[in-house]
């Protein structure tokens, strides 16, 4: 309810704000309503260049200049006031915090990796490669022993204490 409040009602009083200071400004500079009006517009949204007819109609005198300085600082207020509004919205934040959660639901579904999940994965691999070396390591000492009680049975090498056979 917020939401759709905070995005048809900020754009519809920021027009009429735009509409309000523009015919303001329009009496100050003896424009017409509309160049007023485009001309609050064209700064509310940072335009370099005015969208009045002709191009480049801008303030002239002194109250123009003055007028045109704090329609900029009640435009900049009015923005900050939208954003401070839409960004406190509970969508807003739990997108946020979906955001800064990495959206883990959506890694798992599409299999996206971020940088943490390439750390665990060289993690695991240096794990992995213990294990193995391990796994080696241990793999030959049984292989040695199986060597030598093979020899033993074969009777190749003598059982300690004992002289060799020679064959």
């Amino acid at each position: 309810m917020l939401a759709k409040g905070v995005f048809f009602v900020v754009p519809a009083l920021t027009l009429g704000f735009s509409w309000v200071l523009g015919a303001v400004f329009a009496e100050i500079e003896g424009w017409s309503n509309e160049n007023g009006f485009y001309y609050v517009v064209s700064m509310l949204f940072g335009l370099p260049d005015p969208i009045t007819d002709p191009p480049e109609l801008s303030p002239t005198t002194t109250n123009g200049k003055i007028c045109d300085v704090f329609i900029a600082l009640l435009a900049w207020s009015l923005i900050g006031t939208f954003v401070g509004i839409i960004v406190n919205l509970n969508v807003i934040s739990r997108f946020v915090g979906w955001l800064e959660s990495g959206g883990s639901r959506w890694r798992r579904l599409f299999n996206v990796k971020t940088l943490g999940d390439f750390e665990g994965d060289a993690l695991r691999e240096v794990d992995d490669a213990r294990t193995m070396r391990e796994a080696a390591r241990t793999f030959g000492e049984i292989n040695a022993e199986m060597a030598s009680a093979r020899a033993e049975l074969l009777g190749l090498i003598a059982p300690e204490g004992t002289p060799k056979n020679k064959a």
